[in-house]
């Protein structure tokens, strides 16, 4: 089981509070529906791919290294 330490829960913290903000932030401007539903989303689908190419081969790197 994975412990939730102080430096993951700031960060989770952060990133929900940046989140929440810019989703409010085009909620607010008067933007076409398609435009705003697009703007939202591309930073979730940016972030998803890092994760995927970034993260995830420094994971496979130290288990490799680890055997």
């Amino acid at each position: 089981m994975n412990k939730f330490t102080p430096k993951k829960l700031a960060i989770t913290i952060g990133l929900g509070t940046v989140g929440a903000g810019y989703v409010s932030m085009f909620g607010s401007m008067d933007l076409p529906f398609h435009l705003e539903n697009y703007l939202v989303v591309v930073p979730v689908q940016l972030g998803a791919l890092v994760y995927l190419f970034g993260f995830r081969r420094d994971l496979i790197g130290k288990r490799t290294n680890d055997d």
